[in-house]
C-alpha cells in the first residue's frame, strides 16, 4: 500500500492510499481529475505519462498548467 497525496495546482489536493503498482490514470480517476490540453501531470514534480506506475517512493501526483518555453 502507498500513501499519496493527489490533486491539481492550484486547486485541492488530497491524500489516497493505493496499491503498489497502481498507474497514474488509475490515482487520477480515484481522485475524479481528468487532465487538459494544456495540462501535465508531474509525480513528485517529474513530468510523466498516464500509463507510468507510481513509484513505492512518491509521495504526490500533481496536475499543472503546461508551462511553454520562449521562443
Amino acid at each position: 500500500m502507498l500513501k499519496i497525496k493527489v490533486g491539481v495546482f492550484p486547486g485541492k489536493v488530497e491524500e489516497f492510499v493505493v496499491e503498489n503498482g497502481t498507474t497514474v490514470r488509475e490515482a487520477l480517476e480515484l481522485a475524479g481529475i481528468s487532465v487538459g490540453a494544456e495540462q501535465e501531470v508531474k509525480v513528485d514534480g517529474v513530468a510523466t505519462d498516464y500509463n507510468t506506475e507510481i513509484p513505492s517512493t512518491a509521495s504526490m501526483v500533481l496536475v499543472t498548467k503546461r508551462i511553454k518555453g520562449a521562443c
